[in-house]
């Protein structure tokens, strides 16, 4: 069931409904790269083809992603000492004016990604984190926020990378806590990867009702883009049964559909736990780094 909240306010980002192309913001592992593809489907376009990141053992289908952005962004992170599995806590005015230098460079990798067009499509899990950065280059965009439940996120997150369940556990966490941040005054649609798993043309369906609403122009899906859908079902999560995730998970269930301006969000505090798995995840990133070298 789709639901709209809020009210778009006037804004020289967004004006009568309009907006450049959409953003797909969500915690890796969590649907992003499947609704993606879906939205390539659907008209969107993706990165140029000689740009896409190829397919990898954490992703055989493909990852539709930029791979010149991704570089980008992870140089970004780097400046302020983070990786995607090492994020900030939280990012402050400090922290981008420290980035502002490299808006212009921005634009131009931007450009060259997707061209000058409307309607593009972008997806890149580190913009959980970037967001606010690229809202100064590329101005505010709707927002699909695919997400699944953490347990499974951790676990698929820890067969990916090799890290521990709790470490995914952990990264979910901040990634989504820094998401629900950096959503405030957006046109968002929170859109859960079970239901793309369990009821696709509905998902689909809401999917191209926001593209519409928010001035992009889509297609009817075939019948054969339901089909893409694959579920990972080999998470188990009895044993990641965190309150706090769970609390957190749960708060994502009750924003879910659409909200014309994404009001601010009040979330439990941050597990006691997880900063000590952060510094973990920095001292295995660390050292990871160094054997390479």
């Amino acid at each position: 069931m789709q639901v709209v909240r809020g009210i778009a306010p006037e804004s020289e980002d967004r004006g009568a409904g309009k907006s450049s192309g959409l953003q797909i913001v969500g915690v890796g592992r969590s649907g992003t790269s499947i609704a993606t593809r879906v939205c390539g489907c659907l008209g969107l376009r993706l990165p140029r083809s000689a740009d896409l990141l190829p397919p990898g053992l954490g992703n055989k289908e493909g990852f539709w992603e930029s791979e010149s952005l991704v570089a980008f962004d992870d140089e970004l992170l780097a400046h302020w000492g983070s990786t995607w599995w090492t994020p900030p806590s939280t990012v402050t005015k400090s922290m981008l004016q420290q980035l502002g230098p490299l808006s212009k460079r921005a634009a131009r990798d931007f450009h060259r990604a997707f061209g000058t067009a409307e309607g593009w499509v972008w997806k890149d899990p580190r913009l959980t984190v970037l967001l606010p950065f690229w809202d100064n280059v590329i101005g505010k965009q709707p927002v699909l926020v695919p997400f699944r439940d953490p347990g499974s996120v951790a676990m698929s997150i820890a067969r990916r990378d090799g890290t521990t369940p709790r470490q995914g556990l952990a990264l979910w966490e901040r990634h989504t806590r820094l998401l629900l941040a950096h959503l405030e005054g957006r046109r968002v649609l929170l859109a859960s990867y079970e239901s793309l798993c369990t009821t696709p043309d509905a998902w689909i369906d809401e999917l191209v009702r926001f593209c519409v609403g928010s001035g992009l122009k889509v297609g009817v899906a075939s019948p054969a883009v339901p089909r893409l859908v694959k579920h990972d079902r080999g998470a188990t999560t009895d044993s990641l049964a965190v309150a706090s995730a769970t609390a957190l998970f749960e708060i994502l269930e009750r924003l879910q559909g659409v909200h014309e301006c994404f009001e601010p969000v009040q979330v439990p505090a941050e597990s006691p736990w997880l900063e000590a798995e952060m510094e973990e995840l920095r001292y295995r990133y660390r050292a990871a780094l160094a054997s390479s070298q």
